[in-house]
């Protein structure tokens, strides 16, 4: 019989999680040093996220105002002269299927879920960016629900 198990039971004991501040596992609760490191964290996060958006719509404004919102054939036509913009331009698509994807499959695939997944598709890092701020003050921070959803992130404690 080893330590953990009495009789036919064996006593379960609760996971064990890492504190970031002093770097212990134990099966116990966050100390607050390592509470305050992952809300540092987390709103450093949020930060590039609004950086990322401000950024992008900084640029694009005046681009639209000079060539106008004729994109889809700059883009597709790099990609078919084969220089290292079209590559770029393809590289960019790939990340954006990335995104919708994941976008849809972390709602499940649910109507709604398909319609963020076309908004991703085609709203690129500004949808993504609110998306992901917009999360993230959803799960209260929970790096596992924001990945995962909040439905897979049952159980999951570990921010």
């Amino acid at each position: 019989m080893d330590e953990n198990s009495e009789g036919l039971f064996v006593v379960v004991s609760p996971p064990l999680q890492g504190c970031l501040c002093c770097e212990r596992w134990a099966a116990r609760d966050l100390c607050m040093d390592d509470i305050l490191l992952r809300y540092i964290h987390m709103n450093t996060f949020r930060f590039l996220l609004v950086a990322i958006f401000i950024s992008i719509v900084a640029y694009t404004v005046p681009v639209v105002e000079q060539h106008g919102m004729g994109l889809l054939p700059v883009f597709f036509g790099d990609i078919a002269k084969m220089g290292w913009s079209g590559q770029f331009n393809l590289d960019f698509l790939c990340f954006l299927v990335l995104s919708a994807t994941w976008v849809s499959w972390r709602h499940h695939f649910s109507p709604t879920g398909m319609v963020l997944g076309v908004v991703a598709f085609f709203g690129g890092a500004p949808f993504l960016s609110v998306y992901l701020l917009a999360e993230s003050f959803r799960v209260n921070g929970n790096v596992a629900a924001l990945l995962l959803g909040p439905n897979r992130a049952i159980g999951t404690d570990r921010a």
